[in-house]
């Protein structure tokens, strides 16, 4: 399972090298191909895994949770921010960024401290 980790988390530090490249340039973020690219992979990831069960349901876990500090954090990063960057704004775009303003709110050390112990528990488990 690491290295299907190690290819998700090169994919979305790309990806968000990416966005920040599009916000730099004053452009809007496409969540809408970046949500298809993430179901694709996962898409392949359930398809050669061959079968649902506990290891798929745990692998995809692991992935959705490797999306989360590999491209939040670098996105932050490329965009000269801190990385535990949080948006103030009231209603995000992104559906996972509102999500985690109701849940975190402005605490984004938190909020990736809670990711990477979950993470680290996927893994181990």
């Amino acid at each position: 399972m690491i290295w299907i980790v190690l290819v998700f988390a090169l994919i979305n530090v790309a990806l968000a090298y990416q966005d920040s490249r599009r916000l730099a340039n004053k452009k809007k973020i496409k969540h809408g191909i970046n949500g298809i690219v993430y179901i694709a992979l996962l898409a392949a990831v359930w398809f050669f895994h061959r079968k649902f069960d506990w290891e798929l349901v745990k692998i995809i876990a692991t992935l959705l949770l490797t999306r989360q500090i590999f491209f939040d954090i670098p996105l932050s990063l490329f965009r000269d921010l801190k990385w535990n960057y949080i948006t103030p704004a009231e209603k995000p775009a992104a559906i996972i960024d509102r999500l985690e303003k109701r849940v975190f709110g402005m605490r984004g050390t938190l909020m990736y401290i809670v990711y990477v112990v979950a993470l680290i528990t996927l893994i181990v488990i």
